[in-house]
């Protein structure tokens, strides 16, 4: 498994090894065989029976495809049909924790198994049955949810709290999320690594340590004021011990994340437990029909107040780019201003000051490189051709139609590299460029882009320093090479295995250097 190369795109091959994964195969019809078996694990077989009635009775009752698709998210964890647009709102608006199942879903479960269980006359009584009965509930949850690492850490938790309950012993929740941890690591060590991991963990110590002096700072005598003023500094609690990690992650920080919440937790809460109560009562369809459609103009409130949010002009802090020093240097610097504020403790606030500084002098002198930064990038973007050149912080993007059309692609594909090289902004016009069909000057080099059996003729050889090939060009390596006195060929993505693998034999044959971005990945170069 290879990454595809492009600067500032995720790290796709260290992910899969941290899953301990480290090849893949594409294999056609005819080329495997299911062999005969009746191995079956009757509990994941329970799992995958659950999850399709919850799913189906979700898509029976619940009108409207993103409404659905919500309650599918917010319920078990089905993401499957959610739409990429209205997962990037979400993002934006900083509520993306609500269709990820978090803690706070399971917080709500065993808030309503609880309260169950006190309504049974045998668990009411009955302290070590009723635990089990949670604890099952719970768990039985997590793995329907494909078991994240967040559901884990909550799921572990809430039974370390419920063990020592049973016992009378008062944990503390310091003691429980570094169990919860620890027992996770055990199971998985590299679960270390994985961002909802961090998150979680990152999102409950916040919480922990900052969401009481925070909410100390206000006092409201009216009730409905007061808990909101509560939820909001939790979700400020949270937020503080996950910008770091975020800015390094998603590159981004969204501005309106307290409105959002404070807006989107009480319908998600709502939300949840009537996806709960539809399932529960799906033996009676005429009820559902009308609760169904109660659900759905929940969720589609929900939607709309998120879609609304996202639109708002300067919503989103964007486009940080940050390493993993950058990332551990912002952790120390929050510490040490924590710690200034609730102990008092002036050594802890100089030492947030020279570290801050640390930081401002890195960061100036990381835009001050970009600015005299002089690049050529050929992306590896499947089926696709996209060339960025890159003069200080401003970029020309060079794209076939479809990917000049796919904002999603080009969020996927081109944004991290813009971020990660401080290339804020685009050259409208790229023409400018252009010096004939084709044919690009960028400084003192000369590109010529064939994507089509051109054929050129003149008395004497084109000067011409690099030539890309794409979208299949029935050309072949030596036509050019009569035309043109060029060292290095490209090969895009847009182009098949079969067609690269059959110019770049030409190019051996022909002493000529050459570049497959499908296979070899992205091409950098800097002038």
């Amino acid at each position: 498994i290879k990454n595809s190369g492009n600067p500032g795109n995720f790290n796709y091959s260290q992910y899969l090894a941290f899953q301990q994964v480290y090849h893949q195969v594409y294999l056609k019809k005819g080329d495997w065989i299911l062999l005969p078996g009746n191995n079956v694990n009757s509990f994941k077989s329970t799992l995958f029976q659950t999850r399709n009635y919850v799913v189906n009775t979700i898509n029976k009752y619940i009108p409207g495809e993103d409404e659905s698709a919500l309650a599918k998210a917010l319920l078990i964890g089905y993401r499957v049909d959610l739409d990429k647009d209205l997962v990037q709102a979400y993002s934006n608006a900083g509520v993306v924790h609500l269709i990820a199942i978090s803690g706070l879903h399971l917080a709500l479960i065993y808030g309503l198994l609880y309260w169950i269980a006190l309504r049974i006359p045998y668990l009411k009584k009955a302290r070590i049955p009723r635990t089990i009965f949670i604890l099952f509930c719970l768990w039985f949850f997590a793995f329907l949810t494909g078991a994240p690492p967040s559901v884990m850490r909550a799921a572990v938790m809430f039974s370390v709290i419920s063990a020592g309950t049973l016992f009378q012993k008062n944990s503390s929740i310091y003691n429980s999320l570094s169990v919860s941890a620890f027992l996770l690591l055990c199971f998985d060590p590299y679960l270390l690594w994985n961002v909802g991991f961090q998150l979680s963990y990152l999102a409950v110590l916040g919480i922990v340590i900052l969401s009481k002096p925070i909410y100390n700072w206000f006092y409201f005598k009216n009730k409905v004021a007061d808990y909101i003023w509560k939820m909001a500094s939790v979700s400020i609690a949270a937020q503080i011990f996950t910008i770091p990690i975020c800015f390094f992650y998603f590159h981004q920080l969204p501005f309106l994340f307290l409105i959002a919440n404070i807006i989107a937790i009480p319908l998600a809460t709502i939300a949840l437990w009537g996806s709960i109560a539809l399932i529960a009562l799906s033996p009676f369809a005429i009820i559902d029909v009308y609760f169904g459609k109660l659900v759905g103009a929940i969720l589609w409130l929900m939607n709309h107040s998120v879609l609304l949010i996202n639109k708002i002009p300067f919503a989103l802090w964007e486009n940080v780019s940050l390493t993993v020093f950058d990332t551990v240097l912002l952790y120390i610097i929050f510490t040490a201003i924590i710690v200034w504020l609730l102990k008092k403790n002036m050594p802890a606030f100089r030492f947030a000051i020279v570290c801050s500084l640390l930081y401002a002098g890195m960061f100036s002198f990381y835009k001050f490189k970009s600015l005299q930064q002089k690049k050529i990038i050929v992306y590896n973007i499947p089926n696709a051709t996209a060339i960025d050149l890159i003069a200080g912080n401003k970029y020309v993007m060079i794209a076939d139609s479809a990917l000049q059309a796919n904002q999603l692609l080009q969020r996927f594909h081109l944004k991290p590299a813009h971020t990660y090289l401080f290339a804020n902004k685009k050259v409208l016009d790229p023409t400018s460029y252009l010096a004939g069909n084709n044919f690009y000057q960028f400084f003192n080099k000369k590109l010529l882009i064939m994507d089509s059996a051109i054929h050129y003729q003149s008395l004497q050889k084109i000067q011409i320093d690099y030539i890309i090939m794409a979208n299949n060009a029935k050309i072949k390596i030596a036509d050019l090479v009569n035309a043109f006195d060029c060292k290095n060929y490209i090969f895009t993505a847009s182009n098949s295995l079969w067609r690269i693998g059959e110019w770049q034999k030409e190019c051996e044959e022909l002493h000529l250097r050459s570049h497959s971005v499908a296979t070899q990945g992205a091409f950098v170069t800097d002038l």
